[in-house]
């Protein structure tokens, strides 16, 4: 068997995964790394990533190549995402990666990233056949229509974990009067978040600064109100994935309505988000096992079918 390694370059984290590939095509995987980078907090207005965003990626790149070295990876794949193919001043990154490690960096477009992540999908799930893939990371929310002969429909709109978060701060800041940081907002989302109405409630206690005195105040949030605090970015997702079914050609639609929808990305462990999904569509939903590394196990294929073929193409792994 073959050990490679993929490393996903997202919004927020870079995630490592080795696995061994058999003659199969079959992943294994033997271990995995995540390391917060926050990369898509470094693009600004211009989209531009700025020298610490890159600093902290770089740094990230090299704990993990080294990991994937040690372990034995004959080949690493280093692939960049929406925070990535959307910087202006990209080709810095890819520049640093290549003279530093002697890789060249795949930055995907939104059909190779949807691909990637549906056959990462299919590695560990009984999956088959045409599905609706909703991938919700940090920064964007990527949903495609797959067939076996490839994307069908696709669309990226630009709301995922991080907006979550914004969310949670905002709505802390107008029904509280005070101000928390993203890493508290964060911890909010994963401890109490929800996506739908459910019969516990969970609370928090949350520190954050009284915007009227200046002063440390201590409250108590529930998840009640932070499903009132993700309303809006919600029902964006919930839209854009009506829309992708209303494009939904005819012969698919059956094999849809039986496959589902099939949820990956940081996004998809919002608590009850798969029920939310599955009322608002009528279609059954699936999350997809460990849905933060869809891109990575994808990636380990596509790295190995690519050097069997002798080509590049990341799409024509079919």
């Amino acid at each position: 068997m073959t050990k490679i390694a993929a490393i996903d370059i997202g919004t927020n984290t870079a995630l490592l995964l080795v696995a061994e590939v058999t003659k199969q095509n079959e992943i294994i995987p033997i271990a995995q790394e995540e390391k917060i980078v926050r990369l898509g907090q470094g693009v600004d207005r211009n989209e531009y990533l700025n020298s610490e965003a890159i600093g902290r990626t770089l740094r990230a790149i090299r704990e993990q190549v080294k990991i994937a070295e040690d372990l034995g990876a004959e080949k690493i794949l280093i692939s960049g995402t929406s925070a990535v193919r959307d910087a202006a001043n990209r080709e810095i990154l890819l520049s640093e990666i290549k003279n530093n490690f002697g890789i060249t960096m795949q930055v995907l477009s939104g059909d190779e990233e949807a691909e990637l992540t549906y056959f990462g999908a299919l590695s560990n799930k009984n999956l088959q056949g045409d599905i609706l893939l909703v991938d919700i990371g940090g920064g964007t929310t990527e949903i495609a229509i797959i067939s076996l002969n490839g994307v069908v429909y696709s669309q990226s709109i630009r709301v995922g974990g991080d907006r979550f978060d914004e969310s949670i701060t905002a709505y802390v800041r107008r029904t509280q009067g005070s101000l928390i940081g993203d890493a508290t907002a964060e911890k909010i989302k994963q401890e109490i978040g929800t996506a739908f109405p459910c019969d516990e409630v969970r609370e928090i206690d949350v520190r954050g600064r009284n915007l009227a005195e200046g002063v440390p105040r201590s409250f108590t949030l529930n998840s009640n109100e932070i499903l009132e605090a993700l309303q809006e970015p919600l029902s964006v997702i919930v839209q854009a994935v009506k829309g992708a079914l209303e494009q939904t050609p005819p012969e698919l639609a059956s094999d849809i309505a039986e496959s589902g929808l099939v949820l990956t990305g940081g996004g998809s462990l919002l608590r009850e988000i798969d029920r939310l999904l599955s009322h608002e569509t009528g279609l059954p939903v699936i999350v997809a096992e460990d849905p933060l590394t869809c891109v990575c196990r994808g990636g380990g294929k596509a790295l190995e079918i690519m050097d069997d073929r002798g080509d590049s193409d990341l799409l024509s792994i079919q």
